[in-house]
C-alpha cells in the first residue's frame, strides 16, 4: 500500500548514487582518478589505507547505499582535513539517510555549502574540495527536515535566485519555504498528543503500514527485516505481532510464499478473516485478498477485480466496516495528477459501481496516499504531499457532508505531522490510540509509532473501529 516510502527512498537513492557515479554510468578508470599522494593515509577498521583507496571505498559503500560505513570513513578522513567541504557535503549525504542521525547533519550540511561550488564536480577525485552545487539541494532536506526551519527558507532562497523558475529545483524550493513557514504554525500551536516508537514492531530496516485487528489483539505491518543489500532491492514482507499482558510479541512472518514479490499490507476485511494486501512485481501490482486455506496457511485467492483493478497502479484502499463503500488509490488516466483517491460502492445487483475520483478538493497533482474510512463512513483520512503540510506527505482528515460530498481536507496539525513523511494511521473508534507509519526520526526508512490522543475524544479522529490495547 505505502508506495509512499519506496518512491521517497528511491529519488533520495537516485540523487546519492547518480552524485557518485560518472555521468555515463560507469565505474570510473585509474587514470580518471586523482591518487591522493600527497594526502595522509587513513586507518579504516585496522587497516591502513591510502587517502585514495578510502575514499574509493567510501563512493562504493555509498552507490551500496551502506550509509553508516560510507560515514564513518568520510569523517576519519576529515578528521586530518576538517574544512573540506566536499568531504562535509558527503558525509551530510550520508547522515539524511541514518535513522537517528539527522542533526548531526546539520553543521555539515551548513560548511558544505558555504563558499563556491566545483564547476566540474569529479566525485571519484580525492583531491576534490570544493562540493557539487547540489549540495544546496542537501542542504535544503538536511535543515527543513531537522526543522532548523529559517536556516532552510534562507537556503531555499538562494536555491530559487540559482535556478530559473522551470527548473523543478526552483520549485522545489519555492515549495520549502512555504512548507517550513507552515510547519512553523504548526509547532507553535501543537494538538494534545503522546507520540511513542513501537519498539516491538521496529527493527533496523524499513516497518511500516500497520493494520489493527477489529478486536486489537494482533496487528500486521509490512517489513525490509532479514534481508541484506540496497534497499531498492528488498522485498517488503508481511509480519504479524499478538497483544500479550507484556506488549506485542515477537513479530513473525506471514508465509505466502511469494518471496519474488514486493508485498505490502493494506487492510482487514471481517474480523481478520481477510487480509488485504498489495503484491507487485517490477512496475505492475495490485491489492489481492489472503484467505486462510483449510490448513490455517495464509494463501492469496484473488485479485480485487473490477473496477477497481486495472492496468494502472492501484495500491491502497479502505472499505467502510459494513462492506458497502470502498475508497482506493490509482493513478489512472483522468486524475488531477499522480495518485489520486477514487470511491465506488456495492449496488444492489451485488457488483461495485463505477470508480468516481474524489475531485479536486482532495485529490490534487501531487500524490495522495493511504486513505482510512471510519466505520460508519463519515471521516476520511489521508496522506498527501500535495496539500499544504509541513513537508513530505502529511496526514489529512476529511469530514463527508450532508450531499455526499467531501469537506476541505483539514491538516491533522503537530506533531502527529512532521517535516519527514506520515502515512496509515489507523485509530480505534473512540479515535484516541492508534499506530502510525512515520519517518520523524530521520533517515529513508519509514517506522510504527503509537499514537495517544490526549485530553476529551474528538469524534472526527474516529478512522478505525477495533481496540487499541495500552
Amino acid at each position: 500500500m505505502l508506495r509512499i516510502h519506496f518512491l521517497a527512498m528511491l529519488l533520495a537513492v537516485s540523487s546519492a548514487g547518480a552524485a557518485q557515479m560518472t555521468f555515463d554510468g560507469r565505474w570510473p578508470s585509474l587514470p580518471e582518478l586523482a591518487d591522493g599522494s600527497g594526502l595522509p593515509d587513513i586507518l579504516v577498521g585496522g587497516e591502513e589505507l591510502s587517502a585514495y583507496e578510502a575514499y574509493t571505498e567510501a563512493n562504493r559503500l555509498i552507490i551500496e547505499q551502506n550509509w553508516a560505513k560510507a560515514e564513518a570513513i568520510l569523517e576519519t578522513m576529515m578528521g586530518a582535513d576538517v574544512d573540506n567541504r566536499n568531504l562535509a557535503y558527503k558525509r551530510a549525504l550520508c547522515l539524511r539517510a541514518i535513522k537517528g542521525r539527522l542533526e548531526e547533519a546539520v553543521p555539515l550540511a551548513m560548511l558544505a555549502i558555504r563558499g563556491e561550488f566545483a564547476k566540474r564536480y569529479n566525485p571519484f577525485d580525492v583531491e576534490v574540495t570544493l562540493p557539487p552545487e547540489s549540495a544546496l539541494d542537501i542542504a535544503l532536506e538536511v535543515l527543513q527536515f531537522s526543522g532548523h526551519y529559517p536556516e532552510a527558507q534562507a537556503v531555499a532562497k538562494t536555491m530559487m535566485s540559482r535556478y530559473p523558475e522551470r527548473d523543478f529545483l526552483h520549485d522545489k524550493a519555492k515549495q520549502a519555504m512555504a512548507d517550513c513557514a507552515f510547519a512553523m504554525g504548526c509547532i507553535s500551536d501543537p494538538q494534545r498528543m503522546d507520540i511513542q516508537e513501537e519498539g516491538a514492531l521496529n527493527s533496523g530496516s524499513a516497518d511500516y503500514a500497520p493494520v489493527l485487528s477489529p478486536d486489537g489483539e494482533s496487528i500486521y505491518f509490512t517489513s525490509y527485516r532479514g534481508q541484506t543489500g540496497a534497499d531498492d532491492k528488498k522485498k517488503g514482507r508481511i509480519f504479524r505481532a499478538l497483544w500479550t499482558d507484556r506488549g506485542w510479541s515477537r513479530p513473525t512472518e506471514v508465509e505466502l510464499g511469494n518471496r519474488g514479490k514486493d508485498m505490502t499490507t493494506v487492510g482487514i476485511l471481517g474480523d481478520e478473516e481477510t487480509l488485504l494486501v498489495y503484491q507487485s512485481q517490477r512496475n505492475e501490482g495490485a491489492v489481492w485478498e489472503v484467505a486462510k486455506d483449510g490448513t490455517g496457511r495464509w494463501a492469496f485467492e484473488e485479485k480485487l477485480g473490477y473496477p477497481i483493478d486495472s492496468r494502472h497502479w492501484e495500491t491502497s484502499l479502505t472499505e467502510r466496516f459494513d462492506g458497502r463503500e470502498r475508497v482506493f488509490v490509482s493513478d489512472r488516466p483522468g486524475g488531477q495528477g499522480g495518485r489520486d483517491l477514487y470511491r465506488t460502492v456495492l449496488l444492489p445487483d451485488g457488483t461495485w459501481s463505477e470508480p468516481l475520483n474524489l475531485g479536486s478538493r482532495i485529490n490534487t497533482p501531487g500524490e495522495e496516499e493511504s486513505p482510512v474510512l471510519s466505520a460508519d463512513g463519515r471521516f476520511l483520512v489521508f496522506s498527501s504531499n500535495g496539500h499544504q503540510g509541513m513537508g513530505g506527505f502529511d496526514l489529512f482528515r476529511c469530514v463527508r457532508l450532508d450531499n455526499g460530498s467531501w469537506s476541505e481536507p483539514e491538516h491533522m496539525g503537530f506533531p502527529l505531522n512532521t517535516p519527514g513523511d506520515e502515512a496509515m494511521v489507523t485509530l480505534d473508534a473512540s479515535g484516541q490510540s492508534g499506530y502510525l507509519s512515520s519517518k520523524r526520526e530521520g533517515g529513508l526508512d519509514l517506522d510504527i509509532y503509537r499514537v495517544d490522543i490526549l485530553g476529551e475524544p474528538e469524534e472526527a479522529l474516529a478512522v478505525y473501529l477495533g481496540k487499541v490495547n495500552s
